[in-house]
């Protein structure tokens, strides 16, 4: 019986630190203080301002098995 290989963590996702859309855009964005607010609908300084009050709460730890996704990236998803 041959069973079909099945992966922790599928090739695609693995590669989200290099291609994932919050690790391409979100730092962009920063630059642009208006395309930051059209992407989530407040300012750079509100977003870092909310991050401070939530971050130390929705903060994960590494494991041996994978790393955890960041306080920035879990709000940045949040929001969207």
């Amino acid at each position: 019986m041959n069973y079909n290989k099945r992966f922790w963590v599928h090739p695609i996702n693995s590669e989200r630190l290099l291609y994932g859309k919050f690790h391409t855009l979100h730092f962009k964005l920063k630059q642009y203080p208006d395309k930051f607010f059209a992407f989530y609908r407040m300012s750079v300084s509100s977003f870092e301002e909310l991050l401070s009050l939530v971050g130390p709460s929705i903060k994960k730890e590494d494991t041996q098995l994978r790393c955890a996704i960041s306080e920035e990236e879990r709000l940045s998803v949040t929001l969207r």
